[in-house]
């Protein structure tokens, strides 16, 4: 069985960023004061290397699953997903 993580993404202010990993109620990595989505993606996308799945949520909406090789490579659309689905099912 593969054991899939959560990154969970969260805006802090309007231009800064925070990301937590996540596991079995365990917080297993956590940084903050990114400027972008997307650099808080590639950082814990990095941080995560040796976990076999992410499962990517953005203020609490859900955007996919991933793995942290798939994220370092599409770390910009991801931050695009999560921004879209936000816009459709978070506050503005």
């Amino acid at each position: 069985m593969t054991q899939i993580a959560d990154l969970n993404i969260s805006r802090i202010d309007s231009a800064h960023y925070h990301y937590a990993v996540g596991y079995a109620g365990s917080t297993l990595f956590e940084d903050s004061g990114f400027t972008t989505i997307s650099a808080a993606v590639l950082a814990a996308a990095e941080d995560c290397a040796a976990i076999p799945g992410l499962q990517v949520s953005f203020d609490g909406i859900v955007v996919g699953t991933y793995t942290p090789d798939e994220l370092v490579v599409e770390h910009e659309d991801v931050a695009a997903l999560c921004a879209h689905r936000r816009s459709i099912f978070g506050k503005p």
